[in-house]
């Protein structure tokens, strides 16, 4: 299989599976698993433009990828249908708990990225999908239905993930705004200890 009958591969695998980022990204390592690394890199950039990213974009992409391994690179270029947090503003969705600053809603992961500033002042850069990891853990079953919250309210600006059932907040990510010298960044999970999770 040469690289372009690869990318078709890719493209068939992106239409079925689009909905399943973990199975899309196994799938496509697979197609992967004997080019080797130089050839691998020419099909990621191909798929990034194929995608229609900007040649900024796909020099950072490719960039990146060549920093963090083409592992890696392979398992962005799959993700066609990557969110910020505030792409899923008032949508309710299964929760799965933290991990660190990830979390996981239904089948996205998500980094909740602190901007550290100057070392005094910090604050909420983004919250962003990432590629599942098989390191971080969460739980194998929803521990609630929560509903992805936009807060401005008083100091704090960022979001919350609310229980759709009892309204109790599993999540804060945000900035603090109470000193306006010393803005502060905010990652707070708190579970609902009237929860119980089966296995």
């Amino acid at each position: 299989m040469n690289n372009v009958d690869k990318l078709e591969a890719i493209a068939s695998v992106v239409a079925a599976m689009a909905g399943d980022t973990t199975k899309l990204v196994e799938a496509v390592t697979n197609i992967f698993k004997d080019m080797a690394a130089e050839d691998r890199l020419a099909v990621c950039e191909a798929a990034f433009a194929e995608r229609g990213m900007s040649e900024k974009e796909i020099e950072e992409c490719v960039g990146t990828a060549v920093a963090l391994s083409l592992d890696a690179a392979l398992a962005e270029v799959v993700m066609t249908n990557t969110k910020n947090l505030g792409d899923l503003i008032d949508e309710v969705h299964d929760f799965y708990g933290c991990d660190g600053n990830f979390f996981k809603l239904g089948d996205l992961v998500f980094e909740v990225v602190e901007d550290e500033d100057d070392g005094y002042r910090s604050a909420l850069s983004e919250v962003r999908q990432v590629v599942p990891d098989s390191k971080l853990i969460f739980f194998p079953n929803p521990v609630a239905r929560v509903k992805v919250v936009d807060v401005d309210e008083g100091d704090f600006d960022g979001y919350s993930l609310v229980d759709a059932d009892t309204k109790h907040a599993w999540l804060w990510a945000g900035t603090d705004n109470n000193c306006q010298y010393y803005p502060c960044f905010v990652f707070s999970y708190d579970p609902d200890p009237s929860k119980t999770v089966e296995n």
